[in-house]
């Protein structure tokens, strides 16, 4: 809801042509959730059975995923919660949990999108427009110009265009290596189980 009401924002400010640019006020409850993310992403870094498991029922590998899907843009949180996903549940002492043995190859396919949206945006309005361009088909919304986006909070002012670079390169590139290193067990074209090595 606060990401809808963020985009909203954005849309308002960016109809006024005489925008140079857009300030967005980062939200304090999504603050504070970037931190209690950050905080147990800390926790559970290394091999450590019991943070790690504490911290999975603080936040399901279903709710993971639904929270990043409904983080859209906002690459500070998208940031935090894979730092998250990483050392919850993917560097960790035991084997990863069969529930998100089902889900990873679609956060793989997510993680995808936002190679997409990095790739073929050319403004920050264009990286705000390429989540709504998924459902609507619209192919021209990467095209779309317009004043750049700041989000400012607590802890400084930060364009949307670096805070996308920064995500891409530190955060994405790091889960999908962890992510292939694993051995999944995951199903064939034929439905047959086969172990994925490294």
């Amino acid at each position: 809801m606060l990401i809808d009401e963020i985009s909203t924002s954005v849309k308002k400010q960016s109809s006024n042509n005489d925008t140079t640019e857009i300030i967005v006020q980062t939200p304090p409850q999504l603050t504070y959730t970037i931190e209690l993310l950050n905080v147990m992403a800390v926790a559970t870094r290394g091999k450590n059975a019991i943070t790690e498991v504490m911290c999975q029922s603080i936040l399901s590998a279903k709710d993971f995923i639904l929270c990043y899907k409904e983080a859209k843009f906002m690459y500070t949180y998208k940031i935090a919660l894979v730092e998250f996903f990483i050392d919850a549940y993917l560097d960790i002492e035991k084997d990863v949990p069969s529930s998100l043995q089902e889900d990873i190859w679609q956060f793989v396919s997510d993680l995808n999108d936002e190679f997409e949206a990095f790739m073929n945006s050319t403004s920050d309005l264009g990286i705000m427009h390429s989540y709504e361009r998924k459902i609507k088909k619209d192919l021209n919304a990467s095209n779309i110009v317009g004043p750049p986006i700041y989000f400012e909070g607590l802890f400084g002012r930060y364009r949307l265009k670096n805070i996308l670079g920064e995500y891409i390169y530190e955060s994405v590139l790091s889960c999908l290596e962890n992510i292939f290193q694993l051995r999944l067990v995951i199903k064939n074209s034929k439905g047959k189980t086969c172990q994925n090595s490294n």
